[in-house]
C-alpha cells in the first residue's frame, strides 16, 4: 500500500474514532449512573481563575446512582464555588451539603463538609428524553462517519489515478472495513447505554408498584374495619351537598 494511503487511513482513523468516542462521552452526560466522565465537564470559578474539578475536589461513588465530593479544603468559599459549578452543568443532579462526620462537635463553620450529588430517577419523562437524546446523538454520529467514508474514498481514489484495479480495491476496502468496525464500536455504546436507562426505568417501574400496592393494601384494610368505613369527614361534603 503506498504511503499516501496509508498516511489518509490514519487521517480517517483518528477522526472517526474521536467521532465515536465524543459521542459516548455524550451519552455518559445523560446521567443514569454516577460515572466519573459527567463531571470532566464541570469547570470551578474561584478568584477569577476557573479550575478543573479534579484540581479542587476529591471524588467518590458510595452508590451507583451518586457521587460524593469532597473539596480539598475546608473553605465555604471553595463549598460554594463547587455547588455553582456542578449546577451549571448539570442542574438535573439533586445536591446536599452533608457534615462528613454526623458527630463532629464544633461551629457550623469550621466542620468539614461534602457534598452529595444524586442523579434523577428515571421516571417516564426522563426515560423518554434520555432516549431521544441518544437516538439524536446517533444519528449525528452515523452522519459524520458516512460522511468520512465517502469522503477518504474520493480522496484515495484520486491519488490512485492510473493505479491498479487491485490496488484501488484494496484502499476502499480498507476505508470500508474501518467504518464499520467504528459502526459496531458505536452500536455496543448505544446498547450499553439504552440497557442502562431501561434497568433504571425499570427500578422506578418496580418502586412505584410498591407504593400502589401499599396503598391498596391500606385501602383493603380501611374497608375491612367498621369504624373507618363508616367514618365520614363532613368538612370534604360542604359544598357538595345535593
Amino acid at each position: 500500500m503506498k504511503r499516501s494511503i496509508a498516511v489518509l487511513l490514519d487521517e480517517a482513523k483518528g477522526k472517526m474514532s474521536g467521532y465515536v468516542a465524543l459521542t459516548n462521552y455524550r451519552f455518559m452526560n445523560l446521567c443514569v449512573d454516577a460515572e466519573p466522565a459527567a463531571l470532566l465537564c464541570v469547570t470551578i470559578e474561584l478568584g477569577g481563575t476557573e479550575f478543573k474539578i479534579e484540581e479542587l475536589v476529591d471524588v467518590a461513588s458510595p452508590r451507583e446512582d451518586q457521587f460524593a465530593l469532597l473539596p480539598k479544603e475546608n473553605d465555604p468559599e471553595l463549598l460554594f464555588a463547587i455547588c455553582k459549578g456542578v449546577e451549571m452543568s448539570h442542574p438535573e443532579f439533586k445536591m446536599e451539603v452533608k457534615d462528613l462526620d454526623d458527630e463532629e462537635g464544633g461551629p457550623e463553620e469550621e466542620r468539614e463538609k461534602y457534598i452529595l450529588l444524586t442523579m434523577p430517577e428515571v421516571d417516564d419523562d426522563r426515560h423518554d428524553l434520555i432516549i431521544s437524546g441518544v437516538d439524536t446523538l446517533t444519528k449525528a454520529c452515523e452522519g459524520k462517519l458516512d460522511f468520512l467514508l465517502e469522503d477518504y474514498t474520493q480522496k484515495m481514489t484520486l491519488k490512485l489515478t492510473g493505479a491498479k484495479e487491485e490496488e484501488i480495491k484494496e484502499a476502499t476496502d480498507a476505508i470500508k472495513d474501518m467504518h464499520d468496525k467504528h459502526k459496531e464500536m458505536l452500536d455496543g455504546y448505544i446498547e450499553n447505554k439504552k440497557q442502562q436507562v431501561e434497568e433504571a426505568y425499570q427500578r422506578w417501574q418496580e418502586k412505584q408498584q410498591e407504593g400502589d400496592d401499599q396503598k391498596h393494601e391500606a385501602e383493603d384494610k380501611a374497608a375491612h374495619d367498621p369504624e373507618k368505613a363508616m367514618k365520614m369527614n363532613l368538612d370534604d361534603l360542604e359544598g357538595n351537598v345535593f
